[in-house]
């Protein structure tokens, strides 16, 4: 934890020697929500795990829909990660590690259909009931037509941070989070989460969509 590694006795083997890196307490497989969109009959859930894995899913009254990670992605590590929904004939969801596709997989487009949004975060469930540990620099949501938000984490101080794209959206800093110098959030893992703007009705994902954002993430 906190960037820390494990590094296993080199085995030799015949000619050759094989080291293993794992990251840090890979001994479980808990789930910790990062983001969450909660929609009328629809959920939108980027998930992190103790196998250094990031987990999208999607679940709705049409279906469900998950995307899962190889096994250390490097989770510790500071990256940007990008989860797209593009249409090219058929739906196809990808997850990006610093522009590398990762893993892709299609996904059905009534899954996509418009609904009314209830709740965004980031950092915990809707529930409260688990909380992420890490840093986040910045975090913006686009699809084709339009940037639906985009938070630098600029401000270095007070409970607000505001969206610097046209929508002029406004997010709360919740429990325990506290601004990094340069700009970016860290959040406890205890209390803290943030509060996004609720998405307007009109905004559309049948037509694809992209969620990107930076940091180092570490339960």
């Amino acid at each position: 934890k906190n960037e820390q590694t494990i590094e296993l006795p080199s085995i030799t083997r015949n000619t050759y020697t094989v080291t293993t890196h794992k990251p840090f307490d890979m001994s479980s497989s808990k789930e910790i929500q990062l983001m969450k969109v909660s929609e009328s009959y629809r959920q939108i859930i980027i998930e992190q795990t103790d196998l250094d894995q990031l987990i999208f899913k999607i679940t709705s009254e049409y279906g469900d829909f998950e995307l899962i990670s190889p096994k250390n992605v490097g989770l510790l590590e500071r990256h940007k990660w990008s989860i797209n929904i593009g249409y090219d004939e058929v739906y196809t969801c990808s997850l990006y590690r610093d522009d590398e596709v990762l893993v892709t997989k299609d996904i059905d487009a009534n899954i996509l259909v418009n609904a009314d949004r209830d709740v965004c975060l980031i950092g915990t469930d809707t529930e409260f009931t688990t909380y992420y540990a890490g840093k986040i620099y910045n975090v913006n949501m686009t699809n084709p037509s339009e940037v639906l938000m985009n938070f630098n984490f600029i401000e270095g101080k007070g409970l607000k941070s505001y969206d610097t794209s046209i929508q002029n959206r406004v997010a709360e800093l919740k429990g325990g989070v506290s601004w990094i110098v340069e700009n970016g959030l860290i959040f406890d893992g205890n209390t803290g989460y943030l509060e996004l703007p609720t998405l307007d009705e009109n905004v559309y994902f049948t037509n694809g969509f992209k969620i990107e954002f930076e940091g180092t993430i570490g339960n």
